[in-house]
């Protein structure tokens, strides 16, 4: 029997908590289109609002922040705020607050605080129910972490031109993440426009380029997470040591691309083409990564004449692609939509 904390919280309390935090995972991939449909239209509902404001203060929104509260959930009343500031950015003082109830992201935790203060694992005598509380606020935070992290796949699918076009935005703009009065990731912006090619600048995350082309270009070690490139061709080009971990893709062309040493995890690919293309040493898995990232996604692509070696494509997703000739060379494919393309 158990009968100080500190054992408690090495013998006990993390069982408790790694099933609570799993459990919750697993629900949310499991509700996954209900919680992205549910997101996506409380966020409009919250934009409305706002712009409602501008038309009477006029105001410029230069950073919405999407947070969690901790006491809310301690209150049973869970709730993600999203919160419109001007250029100041006064944290906690917003133009506009837009509250999204959350419940649905925390059933499992009146479950977990019953099994966490279990009294037929400890001694009531010597541990109390309120010094195991105090072991809360952690397990809240890693929580909050991994909600952060679901949070911009929830999100990937969104026009977010479209969203904010009734909105009046002061550039530069920031969408970010994460706890209230903590720290916020950034996951969405607009920017001022750059020359990927020209610049000398190594981190151009959350960047937007538009219809470009990169001919006979070497572009190599440059941050370009978040990122989001739409109808670009690259014919030919090397990508070498990029960081696209959470870029998307959308109706993009790679003729005679080589990509060498480039992350992809949590990158997602549409109705894109890649002809006589070479993947070399790219680490597309999420596995081992510092942060939770989706797995990569492929839809709707064309993949002919691709050569892949010594990639990590561990658990990505394809999904309506086409294989007209791809060939893989000491690649890790465990659970891997690229299994079924053969090697």
């Amino acid at each position: 029997m158990i009968q100080t904390l500190a054992v408690y919280k090495e013998k006990r309390f993390p069982i408790v908590e790694e099933d609570f935090l799993r459990g919750s995972l697993a629900d949310w991939d499991n509700r996954f289109a209900e919680i992205s449909r549910f997101l996506q239209g409380r966020l409009r509902e919250a934009v409305a609002g706002a712009a409602q404001v501008q038309d009477e203060e006029m105001v410029a929104c230069a950073n919405i922040s999407i947070s969690l509260p901790l006491t809310s959930i301690h209150t049973g009343k869970p709730m993600l705020l999203v919160d419109f500031y001007d250029e100041a950015w006064f944290y906690g003082r917003p133009f506009y607050r837009y509250r999204i109830p959350a419940d649905l992201f925390f059933s499992r935790w009146r479950t977990f605080t019953c099994q966490a203060e279990d009294e037929a694992y400890y001694q009531r005598r010597t541990l109390r129910k309120t010094m195991i509380r105090t072991l809360y606020a952690a397990t809240l935070e890693r929580l909050a972490f991994l909600l952060a992290c679901r949070m911009k796949s929830w999100l990937a699918d969104i026009d977010w031109e479209e969203l904010l076009k009734g909105l009046v935005i002061k550039v530069p703009f920031y969408l970010s993440l994460g706890m209230y009065y903590d720290a916020q990731k950034p996951i969405y912006a607009v920017l001022p426009t750059v020359d990927l090619v020209a610049t000398e600048e190594k981190d151009l995350s959350l960047h937007h380029f538009d219809r470009k082309i990169y001919r006979q270009h070497v572009l190599e070690r440059k941050d370009l997470q978040l990122s989001r490139f739409t109808a670009c061709l690259f014919e030919p080009a090397t990508l070498r040591e990029l960081d696209l971990r959470d870029a998307v893709f959308q109706d993009c062309r790679f003729h005679h691309v080589d990509f060498s040493s480039v992350k992809l995890a949590g990158s997602i690919w549409r109705n894109c083409t890649f002809a006589d293309c070479t993947f070399t040493q790219v680490t597309a898995s999420s596995a081992d990564e510092d942060e939770i990232y989706a797995q990569p996604l492929w839809e709707n692509c064309l993949f002919q004449g691709v050569h892949m070696q010594q990639c990590d494509w561990r658990g990505c997703v394809l999904m309506d692609c086409v294989n007209d000739g791809v060939k893989f060379s000491d690649c890790q494919l465990a659970d891997s939509g690229w299994l079924s393309f053969g090697r």
